[in-house]
């Protein structure tokens, strides 16, 4: 049986479902950069903490993966790569992340989606204070070059 194109919205669910699928069957294909050194080696960075700035790069843990779901950030990324005409990707993989305190917490996470590892993006994400019982949203999505 020979099928023609999909319509643009089955397209596009088919693509989502592909990617859910490739998250969760191929984590290895998107690397990650490495963003301060001694990362590779599982060293810690040594910067200086400002008073009111961001944490330093920290490795991605259950939190992180949990504060990505909530937020969809995943599909907000594919959403952005769509609207920007880049082509699509398999998986998204979370590399790093920092944290900054404000009226609630801003997570900028950075995701790798291609082999490449100096190309990823940047995905800010703000989560309210837990007394506003409002869920994480995604605020910001950049592309990054290492």
């Amino acid at each position: 049986m020979v099928m023609g194109p999909l319509p643009r919205h089955i397209g596009s669910r088919l693509a989502l479902a592909g990617l859910a699928l490739g998250l969760l069957a191929s984590r290895a294909t998107a690397a990650c950069p490495v963003l301060y050194p001694g990362a590779a080696a599982g060293g810690q960075p040594t910067l200086r903490k400002l008073v009111g700035g961001s944490s330093a790069p920290q490795l991605p843990d259950d939190s992180v993966r949990q504060l990505l779901v909530e937020a969809d950030a995943t599909n907000e990324l594919f959403k952005y790569c769509e609207g920007q005409g880049y082509g699509l990707f398999v998986a998204a993989q979370p590399c790093s992340y920092t944290t900054q305190v404000v009226a609630g917490m801003i997570y900028t996470v950075s995701m790798s989606t291609e082999p490449d590892p100096g190309t990823y993006y940047e995905i800010k994400i703000f989560k309210p204070l837990p007394h506003l019982e409002q869920k994480a949203r995604v605020t910001e999505i950049r592309m990054a070059q290492r």
